[in-house]
């Protein structure tokens, strides 16, 4: 199984192959139960986003699938042993207690039957944002800086700035307002938020984006 981006997603459109596969051209299935056998044969092959894939269904329920909490963490973790990276922020994600599911705090021994496990948590962001994931970066500077790691927490939020990530760029904004970082740290990162950002443009991508907004606004009105 393959993603592609909302521009590429847009391109697929614009060329008339909506509902198929932007890469091979095949159909797309058009009900629940043909999404999971196609997803639980990927699995079969040991796909590893299929696998990862499998455990969101069960995460969310989705397909037809009955919430599963602990199978979707055991799928992820199998994905994650494999080394896809979406698979470690999921995990990273279920085991940070800092981070709420479903609008509700996360208590996840009494909502899900998952402990949390910050340990856990931190090992996971690790390695995807090593990966370049980052949110799982982001995320790094959060948990350092509720801990008072606040040095650790700047690094990384450094990190994901320059990647591009708007949020890690508003925290080096406020550490630099509270003097807890420097001028130049804030400028660096300004600097590379803004490179990054211009890279990651294209006519398509940016469509896209404008199309999202459109939409959400009349959601709004």
């Amino acid at each position: 199984m393959k993603t592609v981006c909302k521009g590429c997603a847009l391109e697929a459109d614009k060329r008339g192959i909506r509902g198929k596969c932007p890469f091979c051209r095949t159909p797309l299935p058009t009900s629940n139960e043909a999404s999971l056998a196609m997803i639980q044969n990927r699995v079969k092959a040991n796909d590893t986003e299929a696998i990862h894939c499998l455990g969101t269904c069960y995460r969310h329920g989705d397909h037809g699938l009955k919430k599963d909490m602990p199978r979707a963490v055991r799928l992820w973790e199998r994905a994650a042993e494999l080394g896809l990276k979406e698979a470690h922020f999921d995990l990273g994600n279920m085991f940070d207690e800092n981070i709420a599911f479903d609008g509700v705090d996360n208590d996840m021994s009494r909502v899900d039957g998952v402990d949390n496990d910050m340990s856990r948590a931190i090992e996971h962001y690790e390695f995807a944002a090593k990966q370049g994931d980052v949110i799982a970066r982001n995320n790094l500077g959060a948990i350092n800086y509720n801990m008072g790691n606040y040095g650790l927490a700047r690094k990384h939020w450094m990190i994901s700035a320059k990647l591009g990530f708007k949020e890690s760029l508003d925290e080096i904004k406020e550490m630099y307002m509270k003097g807890m970082a420097l001028k130049s740290d804030y400028a660096e990162v300004m600097r590379g938020y803004y490179v990054a950002n211009k890279e990651m443009s294209s006519p398509e991508r940016d469509e896209s984006k404008r199309r999202e907004r459109l939409s959400k606004r009349s959601v709004r009105h």
